[in-house]
């Protein structure tokens, strides 16, 4: 019955298949452009060496946010010879296209303590 109902209103049925079809490729699309932008913000972090972050409790998991009192980076940094200490922070620069670009600014300590 479904067959011969899709014979006798062809057009109908194209339209609605069409209309299906479109809104998957956007919806894949979509789904693929925020995936890029999700890596793009984390990709510097993503892409650091293994080891071990120390972070305070009250940041909510977010780099950005997190700060390690004086005493305890120092506890850290005299219990591990590699340890090291640094801070990011995000900014943007205009390049000669007047173009934004989100950049990540990392600050590191000039001495060993």
């Amino acid at each position: 019955m479904a067959l011969k109902e899709m014979k006798k209103n062809k057009s109908r049925y194209l339209i609605v298949g069409s209309i299906v079809l479109l809104i998957s490729l956007v919806t894949f699309i979509i789904s693929g452009l925020a995936n890029g932008l999700s890596q793009d913000n984390v990709s510097l972090i993503k892409n650091m060496p293994d080891g071990t972050f120390y972070m305070s409790e009250d940041a909510n998991e977010s780099f950005t946010q997190s700060h390690i009192d004086a005493g305890k980076q120092d506890q850290i940094l005299n219990n591990d010879r590699e340890a090291f200490a640094f801070s990011i922070q995000m900014g943007s620069l205009k390049n000669e296209a007047d173009n934004q670009q989100s950049v990540p600014f990392l600050l590191l300590p000039i001495h060993r303590y």
